[in-house]
């Protein structure tokens, strides 16, 4: 796009950047940081484009790459302290006195800090009221809720910071976040069981270090938005969005009281457990070999010419797959006619046409195991059916 046509159109959707800015961090000068970084790359993108159909949807896009960056960069985690500021119950009662602290003075930093991690709707109606300095009326009717609606939201956020920000005279306190704010885990291994949707699987949706923490966040026990938020040590707002797809694509599921739960398998067990299970499988491995094996590969010999296709007549080859395929689908003879599918039972059917459980591994470095965890790594087993040729093919990796 030449540099005329790049120029008109930033200039035609500075604000509405600046005020999708405003939407995700509730405070103006974090906007402001935010909405130069979301200009700069639109410009660039524009510059190098061509010709664009859906000029409101690509710039969204990009908003929403540089979003993102910006998020990740936040949730490494940082701690802020709110130093003396003064929250007694007598000016905290008193608006005006309210209004001056979130807009003016060496207080103002910390207490927007405060305010951008209050619920989608207080954060809305503060930000609507004290920046953009709207009435109660206005702002009814711009978001379509009562006027006491409006009362009660502006009340109780102010009574929500009093009790976030409890300070006494003459003592310093830094603000307390969660662990993962100070140490976010990070995801290995993911992947699905089952059928994948075209927006693809877990890693697809679990790619970014945000929404992992934020799934892992809720997996332990069910916890809200701003929980999650405070976990992570970072404003609602960097959350709500990610919590809403992720539990749309249900890999959060909702509980009653806005409490979110991680729908998602997550392997987060000590070493300790790895040794312990290689020790089992080691064992039983054993047995395999000796009681088991000889039968298949005696089957697999008898099998008249023809039946199975193997490249190059390939015997070793035969007998590797002919082994797994063996003992993935062996079972005791008093269970042959009883095996039951149970994926309508278990796999979350999506919105993008997938129907899967979902799993990853929290990443932990190093774990010092005595073997080599790769050499269990699997994938399958997985049927092919071949339209062009009266074949089906059978696959494990």
């Amino acid at each position: 796009m030449d540099k005329q046509a790049a120029d008109s159109l930033i200039t035609e959707y500075t604000k509405k950047i600046f005020g999708f800015a405003l939407g995700k961090t509730a405070s103006v000068d974090e906007a402001e940081e935010l909405a130069a970084r979301i200009t700069l790359d639109v410009y660039v993108s524009l510059r190098g484009a061509g010709e664009i159909a859906n000029v409101p949807g690509y710039v969204y896009r990009v908003a929403s790459n540089v979003y993102a960056r910006y998020v990740d960069e936040l949730a490494r985690g940082r701690t802020v302290s709110l130093n003396s500021l003064d929250l007694s119950d007598a000016r905290l009662a008193d608006t005006r006195r309210f209004e001056q602290q979130i807009l003016d003075g060496a207080e103002a930093a910390a207490l927007r800090r405060e305010v951008s991690r209050l619920g989608r709707m207080q954060r809305e109606i503060i930000v609507l009221h004290y920046f953009e300095r709207l009435t109660v009326s206005e702002i009814a009717r711009r978001l379509g809720i009562p006027d006491g609606t409006v009362k009660w939201h502006l009340s109780d956020a102010r009574k929500s910071l009093k009790a976030r920000i409890e300070l006494k005279e003459g003592i310093n306190m830094t603000r307390e976040i969660g662990k993962l704010g100070m140490n976010p885990v990070s995801f290995s291994d993911m992947g699905h069981s089952g059928k994948p949707g075209k927006f693809g699987d877990t890693a697809h949706f679990l790619v970014r270090r945000l929404t992992q923490n934020i799934v892992y966040a809720a997996y332990y026990e069910p916890r809200t938005v701003t929980e999650i938020a405070d976990e992570l040590g970072v404003s609602a707002a960097f959350v709500e969005d990610e919590a809403k797809l992720l539990e749309q694509y249900g890999f959060l599921d909702s509980l009653k009281g806005g409490k979110l739960r991680a729908n998602v398998i997550i392997d987060d067990l000590p070493p300790e457990y790895y040794e312990a299970e290689h020790k089992l499988l080691l064992k039983y491995a054993e047995i395999v070999k000796k009681q088991y094996v000889p039968g298949v590969i005696e089957a697999l010999d008898a099998l008249p010419r023809g039946t199975v296709w193997v490249p190059d007549g390939d015997r070793n080859l035969l007998l590797w797959s002919g082994i797994s395929f063996a003992l993935f689908h062996a079972l005791p003879k008093d269970r042959e006619n009883k095996r039951e599918d149970i994926s309508s039972q278990y796999n979350v059917k999506r919105p993008d046409g997938g129907e899967y459980v979902a799993f990853a591994k929290v990443k932990r470095s190093p774990l010092n195991l005595s073997f080599d965890p790769r050499q269990y790594a699997v994938c399958g087993s997985m049927w092919r059916y071949a339209e062009t040729v009266p074949a089906y093919m059978w696959q494990i990796n």
